[in-house]
């Protein structure tokens, strides 16, 4: 029951790392 909870929290705290670091590579570049 709160296993799929737990995976659903790690996906979303992959999505805002992966998605921070693209903004800052992007931000480097500019």
């Amino acid at each position: 029951r709160e296993e799929r909870e737990e995976r659903g929290e790690r996906e979303m705290e992959w999505v805002v790392y992966i998605f921070f670091k693209l903004v800052t590579l992007l931000y480097e570049i500019n």
